[in-house]
């Protein structure tokens, strides 16, 4: 099933119920981003993103999420349009904590990985450890 939804709407999918954020990524197309919410427990999907907005912020204030995966697409290279880089990743990840999205309980993950100022995984998942989050590679699986 197709459901068109834009920034704000929460939908109920099985057992699930999503809340459209949104994103600059693609304005045109209507990009969004999602919190995935089901058991007591919450989901940002946030791929194909830059920097986000203060309207994206309001909408995430005081959810509590369990998992975060957002993009990262580029490592420590001067770009910040259309999708983030390490430092963008970090200052997100801070906006996220002051509005109380993230604690020390929250897994964060950097995806939407490329080749532009990345290294092999084993070295960029080091680097990202020191700053409290991992590089998700294919076939991840995760346990909430």
């Amino acid at each position: 099933a197709i459901h068109d939804i834009k920034a704000g709407d929460v939908v109920t999918l099985a057992n699930y119920k999503v809340k459209a954020i949104e994103t600059d990524h693609d304005l045109e197309h209507g990009s969004l981003l999602y919190v995935i919410h089901q058991q007591d427990k919450n989901l940002f999907y946030a791929t194909d993103t830059p920097e986000l907005s203060e309207n994206a912020l309001k909408q995430l204030e005081n959810i509590k999420m369990n998992v975060i995966i957002m993009d990262h697409t580029f490592g420590d290279v001067d770009y910040s349009y259309s999708h983030l880089n390490e430092k963008l990743f970090l200052e997100q990840i801070d906006k996220l904590k002051k509005i109380h999205c993230i604690d020390e309980n929250t897994k964060i993950f950097a995806t939407h990985i490329s080749h532009e100022g990345m290294k092999y995984h084993e070295a960029i998942e080091q680097r990202a450890i020191l700053h409290g989050y991992h590089i998700a590679f294919d076939g991840m699986e995760l346990e909430l």
